[in-house]
């Protein structure tokens, strides 16, 4: 994945994945290591729950307040 802002910037990324979802658990693990190669400003968490809005509530609200700089 390549990504550049006007002035050779390298976007700032956060995700977050729960521990039971199946579907996207294994992937977002590898996302986050190869953030971490290429160096991204990048914020990677999981914890307990699955791809449903409970945990999509807390991981949202998380991932403003990291964006928001707090």
């Amino acid at each position: 994945w390549r990504a550049a802002l006007p002035g050779g910037r390298q976007p700032r990324i956060r995700t977050a994945c729960g521990l039971s979802d199946a579907w996207f658990l294994a992937d977002n693990r590898r996302f986050a290591a190869e953030m971490e190669t290429l160096g991204f400003d990048f914020g990677y968490e999981e914890w307990g729950g699955g791809h449903d809005w409970a945990f999509f509530g807390p991981a949202l609200e998380k991932a403003l307040k990291w964006g928001a700089g707090g």
